[in-house]
């Protein structure tokens, strides 16, 4: 009898691609491989749900299967090629067509596609390869970190529909690659109201589009017939070195505030190896927070944030700008 051949995470695949219809798997699926850092959280949950009848003794009765919880999401270093994923997020966009080659892709607060993404995890290595495919993914929240230097550390949680049955072949087993070209945070700005500052140390938020997963209907099977987006959360903090009072005398005196994260690589033009991704916060308000003394080091400032729509010229409380040379990530966005 053969040794068994245990499956690997590092021979491990991913793709992932546009549903014709929420919850349904296009006839030819035209998949993307997807680049993600460390685990993934894709996989369906039927929770068995105990009997309360009683008998004669005092052994359990069998359970009976509940609804299907589809879950999903990954952790990623921020990079151009993740576009389609932020298309996903906010919903808004509108095409354009290149100008000098290099497409301006704008991504703003509207109606998510109604139709979500697929997935497909496959583990080759199997002396019996197995791919599995779920499918009515949407993307609920975004996270987003950034430091001195380094990747920026992102993760995407994605609520999905269903499982599909586990199949011996790839949906697509010649998907495509976009590669991945992760921005560097040391050469980042972030800026307040257009001008950089310097003395923040650190900067993350949330972005949740506060989706409805508990939309199960008789009939159904125990899938979710859809998955809607809500009111968005955008909440973040700020880490600075207490130089000046600034931050502080803007919570305050309750001043809005544009907040904006630009990565580049190379020199930021758009054209083939110098991309670039601007995550713009138009408008945001920092909560009231004393520094406080820790110890004899220099004291260090949290600015707790949260960002919304007033009157922005945007009409978004997030814009998501990038700039790319490529025809075929733009084909997948219109």
């Amino acid at each position: 009898m053969p040794d068994p051949i245990q499956a690997k995470g590092a021979n491990s695949s991913m793709i992932y691609g546009l549903c014709s219809a929420f919850g349904a798997l296009p006839g030819t699926p035209e998949g993307l491989v997807l680049y993600r850092k460390g685990g993934e959280s894709f996989a369906g949950d039927v929770e068995q749900i105990k009997s309360d009848i009683m008998r004669n003794n005092r052994n359990p009765m069998e359970p009976t299967d509940g609804n299907i919880k589809q879950g999903g999401g990954f952790q990623f270093d921020l990079a151009w090629q993740y576009a389609l994923f932020f298309r996903h997020l906010l919903g808004g966009y509108t095409p354009a067509d290149a100008v000098g080659g290099v497409y301006t892709e704008v991504f703003k607060v509207g109606n998510i596609p109604a139709a979500g993404l697929w997935f497909e995890k496959g583990f080759p290595d199997l002396a019996a390869p197995q791919f599995i495919q779920s499918v009515g993914h949407k993307i609920n929240k975004f996270s987003y970190e950034m430091k001195p230097s380094g990747y920026l550390g992102c993760s995407f949680d994605i609520p999905g529909a269903n499982e599909l049955t586990p199949t011996g072949a790839s949906v697509d087993a010649t998907p495509i690659d976009l590669g991945l070209d992760a921005f560097n945070a040391k050469i980042a700005t972030v800026e307040f109201n257009g001008t950089a500052i310097g003395n923040v140390s650190s900067a993350k938020f949330d972005f949740d589009n506060t989706m409805d997963t508990g939309n199960y209907c008789l009939n159904g099977g125990g899938a979710i017939r859809s998955i809607s987006e809500g009111e968005v959360n955008l909440s973040g903090s700020l880490s600075y070195l207490f130089e000046d009072s600034s931050l502080y005398d803007l919570a305050v005196a309750g001043s809005i505030v544009n907040l904006k994260f630009d990565h580049l690589l190379g020199l930021g033009d758009g054209t083939a190896g110098n991309e670039r991704m601007t995550i713009e916060l138009p408008e945001i308000k920092l909560e009231k927070k004393t520094p406080t003394i820790k110890d004899a080091k220099g004291v260090v400032g949290e600015a707790p944030f949260t960002g919304f729509y007033k009157n922005d010229a945007a009409a978004s409380c997030m814009v998501i700008t990038v700039k790319h040379a490529s025809a075929v990530l733009h084909g997948l966005l219109v």
